[in-house]
């Protein structure tokens, strides 16, 4: 069973309805709740008498979620998300960006820290928090064996306000700077910086010693060289990973089954990257390692590149728009797409042919037709 966000004209009934049911531990079918997930919309400054209500609504369901959840004795999955928000700036004058109930955010993320820490038989959790310092709060209230039992652990910020926050703002870029310094920050960034937590979620993720799936997206280029910690025994099923900048040497080891085991072995079959750039190192050692990985079968690289300020910046490319050109790979280095097209030859051939693998998105993008009547390079085994 799974509650849900509902639109605000029934946002009193869904109060009264969780005041009654999840904090009655009696009632009828809440013991056999496994999956649970909300969304959170009302984080703005109310400036109008007719929000006010909302607002106070809203106060009232957060603060029944420890309650809530402590009565949940049963829940596997649990997911929580607060809508994003971005700056705003017409090239003319200053910019502007939303004022956040930072005194709401503070009580919220108490309650669902709170409430996670009660949550023994926890699996899944899915937390999309506005800013990175949000998770100070759970990292210092949930214990580590709630952490321990994760499987399957989503983390996503939502606010992209401020400079870096947000392709859209590259409407200025160049090869020498983003020029998006008029893209302020929210009051939330201006006393919580992205970029000065942003370790915080990869203290979280060392807490997790029995991963299988992994997603971390951000909205400021999360630095994923912070992260110290090895997957477990044949190493994570999926990856996912957006807005994050780390060196191929540590992506590599992200993608690699625990120490001590044989690459042949890794369990991965699923990697999505999508904005994720390079601080050292080359993206052809990436795909040559997930080639490597024999369970691999799905792989959807999306604007891959390299940071501007690494050890391999000169292998960057700049997009001609880059506020909206999208491609699977910004680089110089010719061996780069060589190697991801060798690479997509062979998950393609895993999958039985073209019209068996996934070409939704930009996932078969990087080939010609032609590509695919050559597969002499693509052997699974090699």
């Amino acid at each position: 069973m799974t509650w849900e966000s509902v639109p605000s004209s029934r946002f009193s009934d869904l109060n009264k309805e969780i005041g009654s049911a999840f904090t009655t531990p009696t009632y009828g079918w809440l013991p056999f709740i496994k999956n649970l997930q909300r969304a959170f919309y009302y984080f703005g400054r109310a400036s109008r008498k007719q929000k006010k209500k909302k607002h106070q609504e809203s106060r009232e369901i957060l603060g029944k979620l420890p309650v809530a959840l402590g009565n949940l004795l049963k829940l596997e999955h649990f997911g929580l998300g607060i809508d994003g928000w971005e700056s705003k700036y017409d090239g003319y004058g200053p910019g502007s960006a939303p004022e956040i109930d930072l005194q709401l955010l503070a009580s919220t993320i108490h309650n669902v820290a709170t409430g996670i820490s009660t949550l023994s038989l926890l699996t899944s959790l899915q937390l999309a928090l506005p800013c990175t310092h949000d998770f100070v709060k759970l990292f210092n209230i949930v214990p580590v064996a709630v952490f321990s039992g994760l499987r399957y652990l989503d983390m996503q910020i939502t606010d992209a306000t401020g400079p870096g926050g947000s392709k859209d703002y590259l409407t200025w870029a160049d090869e020498d700077d983003d020029n998006d310094g008029n893209f302020p920050f929210s009051n939330l960034q201006q006393q919580y910086p992205n970029v000065e937590h942003a370790h915080i979620l990869f203290n979280i993720v060392e807490k997790c010693g029995n991963l299988k799936h992994l997603r971390i997206a951000g909205t400021q280029f999360l630095d994923g060289n912070l992260l110290h910690w090895t997957p477990a025994s044949f190493g994570l099923q999926t990856v996912e990973l957006s807005r994050v900048k780390i060196s191929s040497e540590n992506l590599i080891k992200l993608l690699s089954p625990g120490e001590g085991m044989v690459l042949q072995s890794s369990l991965l079959s699923d990697v999505l990257l999508d904005g994720v750039d390079l601080t050292a190192g080359a993206w052809a050692s990436v795909f040559e390692h997930l080639s490597l990985c024999s369970k691999l079968s799905y792989l959807s690289p999306e604007n891959l590149s390299y940071t501007r300020d690494g050890e391999s910046s000169d292998f960057m490319e700049l997009p001609p728009r880059p506020w909206e050109d999208c491609g699977n790979l910004w680089s110089q280095n010719e061996e780069d797409e060589e190697e991801l097209k060798r690479l997509v030859k062979i998950l393609v051939k895993r999958a039985g042919g073209k019209d068996k693998y996934p070409n939704e998105g930009m996932e078969q993008c990087m080939l010609h037709e032609d590509d695919y009547d050559d597969d002499s390079d693509s052997n699974s085994n090699h």
